[in-house]
């Protein structure tokens, strides 16, 4: 029952985080520096603890993954010097490597 409820405010809990996150820096970049910069905000969700871009459950290659991201994200930031990166939640469950490593602990 407990599970339920905080399934059900879990995205809002994500978005009140990723919100509160992007205000700081709102307020903070003006007031650190009188010039103006650009912000690259990157954000990471449901990664479900792919680690490689391969599907597990169908055995294929698939677009995802931790270290897919991992390129895309380094790719950006060796050319946008001032980058943020956020993950928004369901990083690490939802796929059965994630299933076989809780169980394993």
């Amino acid at each position: 029952m407990f599970q339920e409820g905080l399934n059900r405010i879990r995205p809002w809990l994500r978005a009140g985080v990723c919100a509160w996150l992007l205000a700081g820096w709102l307020v903070v970049l003006p007031a650190a520096a009188a010039e103006s910069i650009s912000l690259t905000v990157l954000a990471t969700t449901d990664i479900h603890a792919h680690v490689y871009p391969y599907d597990y459950l169908t055995g294929r290659q698939a677009q995802l993954g931790l270290a897919k991201a991992a390129t895309i994200i380094n790719r950006v930031r060796t050319t946008t010097p001032h980058t943020l990166l956020v993950d928004c939640g369901d990083t690490v469950q939802g796929t059965p490597l994630a299933y076989v490593a809780a169980r394993l602990r």
